[in-house]
């Protein structure tokens, strides 16, 4: 059932446009518009996932909150990943890991009534945690 007063594609829309406004410019176009685009599809899947879950019991805020958790860290991970050189053909296999981790988490952070501060906190910490071994697993392979 359908979360009242929440629209993922709006809200997904509205951080894409957010982030196109502060892509650092030193990035190609083609950087860009993956960011931008990563942006929009992680928020509008992680989005439908909340609106059709029907274990858990979320306000429009509350799945707000955890959309843009995802939005943002995509953001920002995909940053880290263009500007370390990481291939091209890599992003998109680290930014599903980080974006399910950050997923589960604030998923957990909403429903356990956190502090914004310690909500943050153990977001970046599995942020982090999950980036870090993505890419070592890359690399072993």
């Amino acid at each position: 059932m359908p979360i009242d007063g929440y629209n993922p594609q709006e809200f997904g829309k509205s951080l894409a446009e957010q982030a196109q406004q502060v892509v650092p410019v030193d990035l190609h176009d083609e950087q860009k518009k993956y960011i931008i685009n990563k942006v929009y599809q992680f928020c509008i899947l992680a989005g439908n996932a909340l609106n059709q879950d029907q274990n858990i019991n979320l306000t429009a805020d509350q799945a707000s909150i955890i959309t843009q958790f995802i939005g943002e860290w995509t953001f920002h991970k995909s940053i880290d990943l263009i500007r370390a050189n990481v291939p091209i053909d890599c992003w998109d296999q680290v930014l599903q890991e980080v974006a399910f981790a950050i997923f589960e988490t604030a998923k957990y952070t909403q429903t356990s009534n956190l502090e914004a501060d310690a909500a943050i906190a153990l977001v970046e910490r599995e942020v982090n945690a999950s980036y870090e071994k993505t890419l070592r697993e890359l690399i072993t392979q």
